[in-house]
């Protein structure tokens, strides 16, 4: 199976530290029309399309690329903040999967806006309850090291870990010059992936790998 990424767009809402996408000008219609049929003529195997940005869902273009991505038969997961409801049920129709981020359930957000943690919430459940398989994102830094003990507590109340094909992502911050006081160290970093181990859990050593 080949699984292929492409960013769209760089806008987002939110305004992370450890971001680091390079301001980009939207992706048109037709330019990816044109990257999607070279990928497929490239690589026969391709299976899965990754749709990410920014919000990808900020490119006016967005919902035609998803609907280009379908038309070919393709595998579509769709990275998103998912702030607003109005399009989710668009969703369920043209993804294959979505990825939804969230670095802690509470309030007082250390990297994210201070929203993001009742639109997460809201985006799971109604996902989880269309049974549309869910990745969730998580970068861990010092600030938020024991809230992914509530993220872990939270996510298998609602059976996020049974076998199926949900999973929790879980990134190091590491390698952000401005957050390097708010970096785990090796001890710390191995501790998380000891802790949170599972079929469910994947870990990226790096989050500018993210």
């Amino acid at each position: 199976m080949k699984t292929l990424s492409f960013v769209i767009t760089s806008k987002c809402e939110e305004v992370c530290p450890y971001c680091f996408r390079t301001p980009q000008r939207d992706t048109s219609s037709t330019e990816f029309k044109g990257l999607l049929a070279r990928a497929i003529r490239d690589y026969p195997e391709l299976s899965k399309i990754v749709i990410t940005g920014g919000n990808p869902e900020l490119n006016p273009n967005f919902w035609d690329i998803c609907k280009e991505v379908k038309a070919k038969g393709l595998r579509l997961k769709v990275h998103a903040n998912y702030s607003t409801k109005k399009t989710w049920s668009k969703y369920v129709k043209l993804a294959s999967e979505v990825s939804i981020p969230i670095d802690s359930l509470f309030t007082k957000q250390p990297f994210r806006s201070p929203e993001s943690s009742a639109n997460f919430r809201k985006a799971f459940d109604y996902f989880l309850k269309k049974k549309v398989p869910v990745q969730v994102h998580t970068v861990v830094g010092k600030p938020n090291l024991k809230d992914t003990l509530e993220i872990y507590d939270f996510l298998k109340s609602k059976g996020f870990f049974l076998p199926g094909p949900n999973s929790w992502k879980l990134f190091r911050l590491v390698g952000v010059n401005e957050l390097k006081e708010q970096e785990l160290t090796d001890k710390e970093w191995f501790e998380v992936k000891k802790r949170f181990d599972g079929r469910n859990v994947k870990f990226v050593d790096n989050v500018l790998e993210y």
